[in-house]
């Protein structure tokens, strides 16, 4: 059917046809409520009379809908009127990339910027659970807001002769005027030149198979040439199934190599083979943009310029050379100037939210680390410190803490209840071992590896070529041990510093161990994860500076007082303090996030709402029942104490709530808000008072057991409030007191004790079920019991959350991800309780430590967050590198 200029479909109206294709016509349209220029669809009626097709479209057009991202072509409505079937889509203007490839190959800089969109665009499909099944230039609009992908979900090839019809109900077309000839010049054109050899054996379609589509885009992209040919159907896909394309440098000589690399794994015939996601080709693809891969040096293509070349690098080495012997005589002629350290910043790539655990190779040449970028995606990242760019290793996500081998030429690291090892040229990962809960290793020169595990664990050994693990130390409960952990090993590749944790009113303790002997030696007391550093050094944390001591490695004894060498080491409750060394005199840390924060209220979209008042030394807000009222603890940086502050919303007063000279901390409210809880050590020991919320009179002991406590809910009846307790120093329990519990004489009910570490405790509205935090699986998730007690129990986060939170209706739930993403999960509360799949909201601006109750606070109806917020919310805290550090012990 064709429809006339003015004719209106609902409230669009109908300006000029815009094309046609055996699926329908399409139209240029104006949408009048809006006054925006729309594309619109029109299917033939022989669609719309079959029920079943009918529903499928429907169906597609729902999944197709969900894709919002800014390299997808948006799909805005669907509609019927006057017996029309219709679909309303962003209207595009520019060019297909078949359209642009016609006019010759694409120079490799705009072919990677291209790909790099396209790949954008599939990892947010496949991660909606969408696969494009028809990826080609035709299916590629470039436009002057850049790539835009059409038709997702569409063209599954299967071997019917409905299938093109049941299988592309949604498909946009994507060509102006009629199809093109099967036939040109003896190469089939379509489909069949992208699809992959399982989709051609009609085998199930996975993201895989969208990689392989990719790859053969991208090859025609860069060579003008389609990677496979033949002169008729059945000779094409004999092509695609046993035949390899002709190498790109034989094409385009110019070509980054590097390129061709990418391009040839994703045309593997066996998906096993190929990059597994969509976010791998992405993250090589800016790889090589970027200039990060050596690999990408065009070859020479003739030899008249490679004797012209030949000339260049012959003078250019000479220069190098005199240059060179110039340093060298610099470097043996004494001078008359000490030579210093040099110090300088590395900041996170772009695109990271999370940026952590650097560690810089034995010989000083690379860091490696763990980043997240804005997709939640953790990855080893790797930063040669003769490059301004890192890149990440494939096959790494999930990744845990990195270490190096004393080569440089591999690296540990824990991922997925494994332990793996993976070579920094590249290549896929190798398991060493199965260790559900282990966590930060050391890699010595006799080729074992040292790794730790939860707080309660002691320290194990394994061969770095695989096998069983086995116990490297033991825990001395009797003498107050409650867990090891950072082993470090020393140059003889047997003995190892580590910490052992102790219990409540103890000092952590830094000792010696060797393998195969249990017996260990006090060093010193510390807080933090120990490194030796060469020419002799323990480098740690204490306090929140990075203090080096004076280290005999031979006798294994310190033979001098520590010195400082950086302030404003963060560090957390288990001891992670981000600062490495090198053999070389490379020294790089991570300072700590400032101490000061701004109350600021997000929507759920993360766009920032307002401030509340100046920043400061906040911590752990608490949000009044109605929503009025703010406690906040808030530390005074003259006496070092904290107090617990209110804030009245409306009113922007804040006003001091508690005034002994103890630290008062963890304010929570009342459920009719006339009552605040909080923790206080003004009796010796964090007890639990309560005290009016007017702030008149005084507060009132309602805990006050031999562990250290601090309330994390109170319930709805008023009568009851739950504790974050650690108890014996061995773990972190959840336990419940009367809310009128008279000091000592409380006795507590236990709700989760466990050996791992639980705590964060929320109830439900409701006040039937618990949620809180555990390290069970080896990394902190969020789970929910039945409260106060009860069959079952729920895994809610996917990839690691803390601080649940409900909303008022009891039918969200949100957490933190690891990375700092603001999770929610939709809850059905009636019979059987079920959660829905985690989806994230946005980046939260918060500190890193994990290692406090509340980095954020939710509205009552879920739809503002009071975040913790830090003073440059955009930026990562860069990593400081000190070259010829040990330069600075002559100043002292």
């Amino acid at each position: 059917m064709s429809l006339e200029p003015g004719h209106k479909l609902g409230p669009y109206q109908i300006e000029a046809a815009a094309g046609a294709g055996g699926m329908g016509e399409v139209y240029r349209a104006t949408d009048t409520r809006l006054d925006r220029s729309v594309a619109i669809k029109v299917l033939p009626s022989h669609l719309s009379d079959h029920p079943e097709l009918k529903q499928r479209f429907d169906r597609e057009a729902r999944t197709i809908s969900s894709l919002q991202h800014s390299n997808i072509c948006a799909l805005f409505d669907v509609g019927h009127e006057d017996g029309i079937d219709f679909l309303v889509m962003e209207y595009l203007e520019g060019e297909t990339l078949a359209e642009r490839i016609r006019q010759g190959p694409v120079p490799a800089e705009e072919a990677l910027r291209i790909g790099t969109q396209i790949t954008d665009a599939l990892t947010a499909a496949h991660k909606s659970g969408v696969i494009h099944r028809d990826l080609k230039p035709g299916n590629i609009m470039l436009t002057r807001a850049g790539v835009k992908l059409l038709d997702f979900g569409l063209a599954k090839t299967a071997l019917s002769t409905n299938s093109s019809i049941e299988s592309s109900l949604t498909e946009m077309p994507t060509e102006h005027g009629n199809s093109e000839p099967l036939t040109e010049k003896g190469t089939v054109l379509g489909t069949f030149q992208y699809m992959s050899p399982e989709q051609l054996e009609g085998q199930e379609a996975d993201a895989r198979t969208d990689i392989f589509a990719l790859g053969a885009v991208l090859y025609e992209m860069v060579t003008g040439k389609k990677p496979f040919g033949g002169k008729s159907q059945a000779s094409l896909i004999a092509a695609i199934m046993s035949t390899q394309p002709a190498p790109i440098s034989t094409i385009q000589p110019m070509t980054p190599p590097a390129l061709d690399r990418v391009i040839r794994t994703c045309l593997a015939k066996d998906p096993e083979d190929r990059w597994q996601t969509a976010h791998d080709v992405a993250l090589q693809l800016k790889w090589i943009d970027e200039g990060g891969s050596q690999a990408g040096v065009p070859r020479p293509v003739t030899t008249k310029r490679r004797s012209r070349e030949r000339i260049a690098w012959t003078v250019a080495a000479a220069a190098t050379v005199f240059a060179t012997l110039l340093a060298a005589l610099a470097f043996v002629r004494p001078s008359t100037d000490e030579s210093g350290s040099v110090r300088f910043n590395i900041e996170a790539p772009a695109g990271a939210v999370s940026f952590g655990s650097p560690r810089i190779s034995p010989d000083g040449s690379m860091i490696v680390f763990d980043g997240t970028d804005s997709t939640s995606t953790t990855m080893l990242w790797v930063r040669p410190l003769n490059s301004l760019e890192a890149h990440p290793l494939p096959g790494t996500e999930g990744c845990n803490r990195p270490f190096w081998s004393p080569d440089s030429k591999h690296i540990g690291f824990f991922s997925s209840g494994k332990l793996k090892r993976v070579p920094i040229t590249g290549g896929p990962p190798m398991t060493i071992c199965e260790f559900p809960n282990g966590a930060d290793g050391t890699w010595g020169t006799d080729g074992m590896i040292l790794f730790d595990g939860t707080a309660g664990d002691s320290i194990n050994v394994v061969s770095a070529g695989g096998g069983i693990p086995a116990g490297a130390t033991t825990i001395d409960r009797e003498r107050g041990e409650t867990g090891h952990g950072w082993p470090f090993f020393l140059p003889d590749g047997k003995r190892f510093v580590y910490i052992s944790f102790r219990g409540q009113g103890e000092e952590d303790e830094l000792r010696l161990g060797e393998l195969g002997s249990f017996e260990t030696t006090l060093l010193t007391t510390g807080e933090s994860r120990i490194e030796y550093v060469p020419p002799g050094f323990l480098v740690y944390e204490r306090g929140g500076t990075l203090l080096a001591q004076p280290f005999d490695a031979g006798a294994g004894k310190l033979n001098g007082d520590p010195f400082p060498l950086a302030e404003g080491i963060g560090t957390g409750s288990v001891g992670l303090a981000h600062f490495s060394g090198s053999n070389n005199g490379t020294l790089i840390y991570n300072g700590g996030d400032t101490t000061e924060r701004q109350l600021v209220w997000f929507n759920r979209k993360g766009h920032e709402l307002e401030a509340i008042g100046p920043a400061d030394r906040f911590r752990d807000p608490a949000l009044s029942p109605d929503g009025r009222r703010l406690a906040v603890e808030i530390r005074d940086p003259r006496s070092d104490r904290t107090d617990i502050w209110i804030f009245d919303l409306a009113r922007g007063v804040r006003s001091r709530f508690t005034f002994d000279a103890a630290d008062d901390r963890s304010p929570m409210w009342s459920p009719d808000g006339k009552m605040v809880a909080f923790s206080s050590n003004r009796d010796g020991n964090p007890d639990v008072f309560i005290k009016d919320a007017s702030g008149t009179g005084t507060a009132t002991v309602v805990a006050n057991l031999p562990s250290i406590d601090s309330p994390d809910d109170w319930v709805s009846d008023g009568n009851t409030i739950i504790l974050g307790s650690q108890r014996g120093g061995t773990s972190f329990d959840l336990l419940s007191i009367p809310a009128t519990g008279n000091g000592d004489q409380a006795e507590p009910a236990v709700h989760v004790a466990t050996e791992f570490i639980d705590g964060q405790g929320r109830i439900s509205p409701d006040g039937k079920f618990i949620a809180y935090t555990s390290t069970e699986s080896g990394r902190f998730e969020i789970y929910v019991r039945p409260f106060p007690a009860g069959e079952g129990k729920w895994q809610v986060s996917a990839n690691g959350g803390t601080e649940p939170m409900w909303r008022g209706d009891g039918k969200e739930l949100f957490y933190l991800g690891l990375d700092r993403s603001l999770m929610t999960v939709d809850v059905t509360t009636a019979a059987p309780l079920e959660f829905g799949v985690p989806a994230r909201l946005f980046f939260a601006p918060v500190p890193r430590s994990i290692n406090t109750r509340n980095r954020y606070v939710v509205s009552e109806d879920g739809q503002r967050f009071l975040m913790l917020s830090l003073l440059e919310r955009g930026r990562v805290p860069p990593t400081t590198v000190i070259l010829n550090w040990t330069a600075e012990l002559a100043q002292r």
